[in-house]
């Protein structure tokens, strides 16, 4: 009754600007500390499962749905590949389910089997082999440097080795 459409939270964040956003099953919700705003289709995001949010130190609050795409908002408005050139050269195979930025100001968007890097300079950089092989992606973080950790298992090699295999991105490179 006060506004925000959905029981069912899937994700929060905070902004700079001290607003909480809010994934949920039936879209995008911010709340100001008093209102709810509501974001759907109608605002540019072209599936209401909202699984996943991060807010990037520009204060871009990055929008994965449940399907294979991806959003942002920034100052007042929702942006997605018809609208945004940069979104348009990222090609998702899965959803992202996570994302994380380093001292550098890349931000990493993280499929099962590849990672997407918005580089500082505004470049998508994508990364589906490491020293030429598949892997799957177990986990990212932010090291003790605020460099990019990057957990993987290799499954080119049979018997598949799920050994956990650890890579810093760092220089733009990932180093084991």
């Amino acid at each position: 009754k006060d506004g925000l459409n959905s029981i069912n939270i899937y994700s929060i964040v905070q902004d700079k600007d001290g607003f909480l956003w809010l994934g949920t099953e039936t879209g995008l919700t911010r709340f100001d500390g008093t209102n709810f705003k509501n974001y759907n289709t109608a605002d540019g995001i072209n599936d209401n499962d909202i699984i996943k949010l991060f807010v990037d130190s520009k204060n871009r609050v990055w929008i994965f749905p449940f399907k294979n795409s991806i959003y942002y908002y920034y100052k007042g408005k929702i942006h997605n590949k018809s609208n945004d050139t940069l979104l348009k050269k990222i090609q998702l195979t899965d959803e992202i389910f996570s994302a994380s930025e380093d001292k550098e100001g890349n931000v990493f968007f993280l499929e099962q089997k590849k990672m997407h890097i918005l580089s500082g300079k505004n470049e998508i950089i994508e990364v589906n082999k490491i020293d030429g092989k598949h892997f799957d992606i177990n986990g990212c973080g932010i090291n003790a440097n605020g460099d990019c950790s990057l957990y993987v298992s290799f499954v080119s090699s049979i018997p598949i080795d799920y050994r956990f295999n650890v890579y810093e991105y760092h220089n733009s490179q990932l180093i084991s």
